[in-house]
């Protein structure tokens, strides 16, 4: 039987990503990616943000998938890049290959990336909370949306507002909505 090569180039891969981790200030962990399949897999984490390259050997190939961020969770805010290339090259091509054509190279400005996405996404997430408790204020929407929309109930009247695209509903009782349109149209006339 044949020796996988995963046991057979692991030497060759580990000093590889030692050199790695001098480019890019950084440790890389390696470590056999399963007990069923012929791929290596090197690991780090740089700013809380894990990254990996899986290396997986398809006949006379390496195939070589680089992840950075949780791409299954955040697609958007992740980066993957993959390449594939001749188990046979040379340590030196294979180095430069995975710092420029795999862009491993650029780790720590591919991770800010990611970071800025995320404080984005709660700078957004925060301006809506900020919304939605502003509304509570005026009216008793509950704590948590059903549909993604709040709702108040008052007097035989309902009112739901969906905070995504500033829908306000007025359900009920047909007097008491009367004079909600009435009040609205006193607001938007001043």
């Amino acid at each position: 039987m044949e020796t996988p090569k995963k046991v057979q180039y692991r030497a060759k891969f580990d000093s590889i990503f030692q050199q790695i981790g001098k480019a890019t200030n950084s440790i890389w962990k390696g470590e056999e990616w399963s007990d069923y399949v012929d791929a290596l897999n090197y690991k780090t984490n740089l700013l809380g943000q894990n990254a990996n390259v899986k290396i997986e050997f398809v006949k006379d190939k390496v195939k070589a998938l680089f992840l950075v961020g949780n791409y299954y969770t955040y697609r958007r805010y992740s980066f993957s890049k993959e390449i594939t290339f001749s188990v046979n090259k040379d340590e030196s091509k294979i180095l430069k290959d995975f710092l420029e054509r795999l862009e491993v190279k650029a780790l720590e400005e591919k991770i800010k990336n990611i970071l800025n996405a995320y404080k984005e996404m709660e700078e957004k997430e925060n301006l809506e909370r900020f919304r939605i408790e502003a509304f509570r204020r005026v009216l008793p929407f509950d704590k948590k949306a059903y549909n993604g929309k709040y709702s108040a109930y008052m007097d035989g009247v309902t009112v739901l507002f969906e905070p995504y695209t500033n829908l306000l509903e007025i359900k009920g009782n047909s007097e008491m909505a009367l004079k909600i349109c009435g009040k609205i149209a006193e607001l938007l006339n001043q």
